[in-house]
């Protein structure tokens, strides 16, 4: 595991090396703020701004899960990847718990609507929330903290996975990658590779043809094809803890 600003902080580095001019805080909105530019690759997650102004386009289909879960930190540092499930009063709720850095570890808390409603959870602030959850998962927990981003009302950042696919991942010079592109369930651990993977495929189609349509053509063909089985697996995996 790495922390994403130690690992942005590595790839801004690299690009810098090669000749690329990065800015941060510049928010793109339309493909023509980029006019001249020969390809435009868009990552700019599930809520990408460049594919919805052309969603129609790219077939963008998404499905809403079933389960609640939040994106948590803690200062408890894991030992490997683990799975921590409780079972309460009002079923079961669990944890995936993986270290990112010496000192710290992410905890993805997630359980059926039932059970949040029956905890409480959906009416409380993320204080208690966080409260809660520590005292739930002491046993994984030894005493540290669970470290949350509440939203601005102070309310608790629960949200319901989204499962976005899109029929086609070009259009015209702008390429889809990563979130942008696809998404898999968490359980599975797979968002980051598989946008890095994204990447690498798109680089190796324009190496392979300096035609731009033909190059991405291919990345969108060859791409896609590569990671149905990691999208099922995930699609299995998101419906086993809907129905655990």
């Amino acid at each position: 595991g790495i922390g994403r600003h130690q690992l942005l902080a590595i790839l801004a580095e690299r690009a810098r090396s090669l000749g690329v001019r990065i800015e941060y805080e510049h928010e793109i909105t339309h493909e023509d703020e980029l006019a001249g530019a020969d390809l435009i690759v868009a990552g700019d997650g599930i809520n990408s701004t460049l594919r919805e102004r052309h969603a129609t386009h790219f077939g963008t289909q998404t499905t809403l899960g079933r389960n609640k879960y939040m994106w948590l930190g803690t200062t408890k540092a894991f030992d490997s990847f683990l799975f921590a499930f409780v079972e309460t009063d009002h079923g079961w709720i669990w944890c995936y718990g993986y270290p990112y850095s010496h000192d710290h570890s992410t905890g993805v808390i997630e359980c059926s609507p039932e059970t949040w409603k029956g905890l409480g959870l959906h009416q409380t602030h993320e204080a208690d929330s966080l409260a809660l959850l520590e005292k739930l998962f002491a046993d994984i927990l030894d005493g540290h903290p669970l470290l949350g981003r509440a939203l601005n009302d102070g309310s608790a950042h629960w949200l319901n996975f989204r499962t976005l696919t899109n029929r086609t991942w070009h259009r015209g010079n702008l390429a889809l990658v990563g979130d942008a592109a696809h998404t898999t369930h968490y359980s599975i651990g797979a968002g980051t590779a598989l946008a890095l993977g994204d990447a690498a495929f798109l680089a190796h189609s324009l190496y392979q043809d300096d035609r731009l349509e033909a190059a991405l053509a291919r990345y969108d063909r060859r791409r896609r094809a590569e990671i149905r089985r990691i999208q099922r697996a995930a699609h299995y995996s998101a419906q086993w803890y809907e129905n655990l």
